[in-house]
């Protein structure tokens, strides 16, 4: 089993919002997560994207993720996961307490400022380099990744995440996974102070 399993909000017939100018990072980041820590392989990103937006309206009627162009969200994340059985946890952290979960091995749903992230170059990674960063530069606002752990080297900490955001025509090469720069990471999840989805346990062995 991928131990940091990417998938493509571009692929897997992915969900946009309604104007199609938005695709469904979030959806891919929970199917990463259903994949991890179930062995579920999500074949259509469309159909997710329907379940989870589906849930949070059933939980809030006023809401209106996965209809809008508001996209999807963490609490999305958190509904479709409690729903598989993944003991799933909803609520505001601190960086400091998200680096505990990480250190824990707990998988945690970011919502983060894309543009916090630092551009790298398509040829800087590969099927089996990780990235070390984005290579959009077009998309710097919102953005949602599913990080897996952290370690610290060379005087730094480092965030071992899957990023959704390859795969598309202009950038088709896909990652294995990432491996960011924890204080930029800090930075582009403290820009936007969301609620987290993480998962109370350690996946199982991969």
């Amino acid at each position: 089993m991928d131990p940091y399993p990417v998938y493509s909000e571009f692929k897997n017939h992915p969900p946009v919002t309604a104007s199609g100018k938005y695709k469904g990072c979030a959806v891919a980041t929970c199917a990463s997560m259903l994949q991890r820590y179930k062995g579920i392989k999500t074949t259509s990103l469309t159909a997710l994207g329907r379940s989870m937006g589906a849930r949070h309206r059933n939980a809030d009627s006023s809401n209106r993720c996965g209809l809008g162009e508001k996209g999807w969200c963490n609490y999305c994340i958190y509904l479709e996961l409690r729903a598989h059985g993944i003991p799933a946890v909803y609520k505001k952290l601190t960086w400091t307490q998200v680096v505990a979960q990480l250190k824990a091995k707990h998988a945690c749903a970011l919502a983060i400022w894309y543009g916090d992230i630092p551009r790298v170059s398509k040829t800087s990674y590969s099927s089996t380099i990780p990235a070390r960063g984005r290579s959009d530069g077009g998309y710097i606002w919102g953005h949602s990744i599913v990080a897996y752990g952290t370690y610290y080297t060379n005087g730094s900490r480092k965030i071992i995440a899957a990023d959704p955001d390859f795969g598309s025509a202009s950038r088709p090469r896909i990652p294995p996974h990432s491996v960011l720069y924890g204080p930029r990471v800090k930075t582009a999840f403290q820009h936007l102070n969301y609620g987290v989805c993480y998962v109370s346990k350690a996946p199982p062995a991969a």
